[in-house]
């Protein structure tokens, strides 16, 4: 991962699932700003290292970090339809796969698993395929 500096804290706070999501998308378009395995990650000692979504220090997120960094009165249908989102693409993409999924450790629901599956498993692509489903799917609802 190239260094970068810390993504900007959010200004806005989305009533929209729709933008919420666009929000979050735009946040880890650029592959830098992604990552497997934690919700967010910083620099330290020239090393990445787990840190909270919120924090000041966050370079990168993973799908569900970013969404919940860019958090507002939307962010449980944000994160609701990318679930359903993650539960459809991955549904796809196994039809004709044998892979084995990651489970999620608490506090972390059955749906997020989706989510994390597409994120740790198949990579920055299929990420952003999710969002834009999700997208699409929260626009169709007026969401």
């Amino acid at each position: 991962m190239a260094k970068l500096k810390p993504a900007p804290l959010p200004t806005k706070k989305y009533t929209k699932a729709s933008d919420a999501l666009r929000a979050a998308r735009d946040l880890i378009r650029n592959k830098n700003r992604w990552t497997t395995g934690d919700l967010a990650v910083k620099y330290r000692d020239n090393e990445t290292h787990r840190c909270t979504t919120k924090s000041k220090d966050a370079v990168a997120f993973c799908a569900l970090g970013a969404v919940k960094r860019v958090n507002g009165p939307a962010e449980k249908a944000a994160i609701a339809f990318l679930r359903a989102a993650g539960l459809h693409l991955r549904a796809q993409l196994a039809s004709g796969e044998s892979k084995v999924f990651y489970t999620p450790e608490p506090p972390y629901t059955v749906g997020d698993q989706d989510i994390f599956s597409i994120n740790d498993d198949y990579g920055h692509e299929y990420v952003l395929r999710m969002f834009s489903r999700a997208i699409r799917q929260a626009k169709k609802a007026g969401k």
